[in-house]
């Protein structure tokens, strides 16, 4: 089984480098992991506009960090589960 690549994310943004993301609304979670392979730092799941679900976003981050980038989620969680989001970047930054 192949290692999932360490966390870069906060370290990159501590250090000002500017970093540049995937944008995924389609609910598709290999087509986000393809995004995290094209060698974006980041994919932004698009849940606000798109068409990601909570248990479409699991599966997603999960493929996202498959992929080698950083999962950032954008709308859902913070208008339904505000704590839910706060532990995932909090676990992403903790790791650095």
């Amino acid at each position: 089984m192949m290692a999932i690549p360490a966390f870069t994310l906060a370290r990159r943004l501590r250090a000002g480098e500017t970093v540049f993301s995937g944008w995924c609304s389609l609910p598709y979670p290999i087509v986000a992991e393809t995004l995290g392979r094209e060698g974006f730092a980041t994919v932004t799941l698009e849940a606000q506009h798109g068409l990601w679900d909570i248990g479409a976003l699991l599966t997603g981050i999960a493929a996202v960090r498959q992929g080698g980038a950083a999962a950032v989620e954008g709308g859902i969680a913070a208008q339904y589960a505000p704590s839910w989001r706060r532990a995932c970047l909090n676990d992403q930054v903790g790791r650095e």
